[in-house]
């Protein structure tokens, strides 16, 4: 079964590490820019995993830039995706 959601990728304003943060389809790509340092977003867009694998795809207009495949780590970390290093 596949989950789609969406997700931003841009640095932490307390911690400087860049990261993600994913959230609800029906929530507005721009919603994620409260997270972030100012201007520090790089990338956004939607993603879908199964139990093997995260895919980033598509973009996210309002906040002007798109998915790219190295977010795909950094979305499967954020969803505690046992394939990307986190086991439970």
């Amino acid at each position: 079964m596949f989950l789609t959601a969406k997700y931003a990728v841009g640095t932490d304003q307390l911690s400087g590490v860049r990261s993600a943060v994913v959230f609800s389809e029906l929530v507005r790509h721009t919603s994620a820019e409260g997270f972030f340092a100012p201007n520090s977003i790089t990338s956004a867009g939607f993603f879908v995993f199964d139990d093997t694998k995260v895919t980033v795809y598509g973009k996210s207009t309002g906040l002007n830039c798109q998915a790219i495949p190295e977010d795909e780590e950094l979305v499967g970390r954020a969803i505690g995706h046992p394939a990307y290093g986190i086991k439970f």
